[in-house]
């Protein structure tokens, strides 16, 4: 399940083919080059942003592909209720944090880095006129 999506990508809510319960950020700004770079400048602050969290987060940068993501995996046998609703309830807990942690910093960060790679752009464009 997607939801909130914004100028970095989505948050999400996924079970992986290994059986975990994925809660997530999921970086993707259709280019490949301003996501990595959106996510070295958080992964840069790792540290305090799993502080203000209040967990360790896996940081994937993927760099065979275009997306990246913060992520937090969970545990779950989905043939076990109390399992699935123990863990239904920590992805929520979890990925709740991390909505309100890095939410709108990643917003913004993402919407600095299209501006300057748009500025980047027209200074490019107006130099090859010149």
């Amino acid at each position: 399940m997607s939801f909130a999506s914004g100028p970095f990508g989505s948050w999400a809510l996924t079970v992986t083919s290994d059986g975990k319960l994925r809660a997530e950020a999921y970086l993707d700004l259709q280019d490949q080059e301003l996501t990595k770079k959106l996510f070295d400048s958080f992964y840069s602050v790792r540290e305090q942003v799993q502080a203000d969290v209040g967990m360790d987060l896996t940081w994937e940068r993927l760099d065979e592909k275009r997306a990246s993501r913060i992520a937090r995996y969970i545990e779950i046998d989905l043939d076990d209720t109390t399992s699935t609703a123990a863990a239904c309830s920590a992805a929520v807990s979890s990925l709740t944090s991390m909505f309100n942690r890095l939410n709108t910093p990643l917003r913004d960060e993402a919407k600095h880095l299209r501006q300057a790679a748009a500025a980047a752009r027209d200074a490019a464009e107006a130099s090859a006129q010149s």
